[in-house]
């Protein structure tokens, strides 16, 4: 039967009420199922919340007071968020319906032990995060099924050493973190071959010493981070670092080594960072210049010292550092330098030495420095300066000797002619010379 035989009788309302509602159903039906792909929902009983992502399902579980991992989250689910729970322990079945997991949180539980086959499943495994569990150790085999990680955060657990049988296995691994546990001791034995590891993150943890040898392994790796700041390192010896041809950022704060030992760094070292700080150093022991022979020199593009307990800078302090730009010596104790203090710092830039109790500056300081652009002498006790220091800085931009006791400054030899800014602010000036007012005071 045709439909306009089924309507011949009808009047035209019902007509169009009869076709408008079908195709009206239909398109319903269809923005229904475009929205559902960012649909929310809750689960029962573990109200686990689900989000559904245009790769998979999203769960989130955390704060749920859960044993264990749920066992009716959809197969798909390619996110989980679990921490925040009680689990004690992960075991062979826990995944074994999740296998498109891609991204697995299991952070601040009781995690105390994982059986050998617990990652099995998760062989598109890519970010695991277990931190701030109760683990002591990993077995040798449990990431063999998951050839994909590339970021492992282990930080706040109680391991005493690293986990290297664990790590070994894992080519992709670029992020490794470790921080906040009981390590007593260095082994970057398994990062050998491991070519894309980019972070290892030992910092906060109790190792007491670094040798050349720890850092063999790492020879060959082109890193962005090596953390091992807030540990109880005392001191480091000669060529300690010298097996690290590349890394970005070499973080060493909050250590105890009491002497900065420039030899420590003699080797093929490149490294764009240096962070020393808070590390209670009190002496600089500079290179002798028969040190330097038949060595390739290191580069170091900054380094920071601040917070320190130095109280002089010796003649060629910094010897070596001759691709040195930055220097911060700031918050330190500094009250002696020479007119060689900064010899050997052929490329610096940037100068920092504020905070200290420098109470004058000898002619010729930074006679070595004449890239020098910024330098900053403010929040010491200053009470003349001498033009005469500034010698040489032909290139100098700008200069901060604020907050000191300066009442006068003699402004013959005055001939930094590139000097764009120079703050003399919180001094106890008398009388202020018109050609120093040019400098943008």
């Amino acid at each position: 039967m045709t439909i306009s035989r089924l309507t011949s009788g009808l009047k035209s309302p019902w007509r169009v009420l009869l076709f408008v509602f079908p195709w009206t159903a239909c398109l319903l039906t269809l923005a229904l199922q475009e929205h559902s792909v960012g649909y929310t929902r809750e689960m029962e009983p573990n109200k686990c919340r689900l989000e559904n992502k245009t790769d998979g399902i999203k769960a989130f579980c955390s704060n749920l007071r859960l044993k264990s991992i749920p066992q009716d989250l959809p197969p798909n689910t390619t996110t989980l968020i679990a921490s925040h729970n009680i689990m004690q322990l992960l075991q062979n079945d826990s995944f074994e319906n999740l296998t498109r997991l891609v991204s697995l949180n299991v952070g601040s539980n009781q995690i105390s032990h994982l059986d050998s086959r617990t990652f099995l499943p998760l062989s598109d495994l890519r970010v695991l995060n277990m931190a701030k569990n109760r683990l002591t150790h990993l077995t040798d085999d449990v990431f063999d099924s998951n050839p994909l990680l590339s970021l492992l955060i282990l930080s706040s657990n109680c391991f005493s050493s690293v986990p290297s049988g664990a790590l070994a296995t894992l080519h992709q691994l670029q992020m490794v973190s470790l921080d906040h546990n009981n390590i007593q001791k260095v082994d970057f034995t398994a990062f050998r071959h491991l070519n894309n590891i980019s972070v290892i993150d030992l910092s906060r943890n109790i190792i007491s010493s670094l040798l050349a040898s720890d850092f063999e392994p790492l020879q060959n790796s082109s890193l962005d981070s090596i953390k091992l700041a807030y540990n109880m390192v005392r001191s480091l010896p000669f060529g300690t670092f010298s097996f690290l041809h590349r890394v970005s950022t070499l973080d060493l704060q909050q250590n105890a080594f009491l002497e900065f030992n420039v030899n420590s760094f003699l080797g093929s070292v490149i490294i764009s960072e240096l962070s020393v700080s808070y590390c209670k150093i009190g002496r600089i022991v500079p290179l002798k210049a028969t040190s330097l022979h038949n060595k390739t020199t290191l580069s170091i593009d900054s380094v920071e010292m601040d917070g320190n307990e130095i109280c002089s800078i010796p003649d060629y302090a910094f010897r070596g550092f001759s691709q040195t730009r930055t220097l911060n010596i700031i918050k330190n104790k500094v009250t002696t330098m020479t007119n060689g203090s900064f010899c050997g710092l052929d490329s610096l830039e940037n100068l920092d030495i504020s905070e200290n109790h420098i109470n004058s500056l000898p002619s010729g300081l930074f006679r070595c420095n004449p890239r020098l652009l910024v330098l900053n002498i403010a929040r010491n006790e200053i009470l003349v300066v001498n033009p005469v220091a500034f010698c040489g800085l032909s290139v100098l931009l700008k200069l901060d000797l604020s907050h000191n006791f300066i009442g006068r400054m003699d402004t013959h030899h005055w001939n930094n002619t590139a000097l764009r800014v120079l703050d003399i602010s919180h001094n106890q000036y008398t009388y202020i010379n018109k050609k120093i007012s040019s400098f943008g005071v």
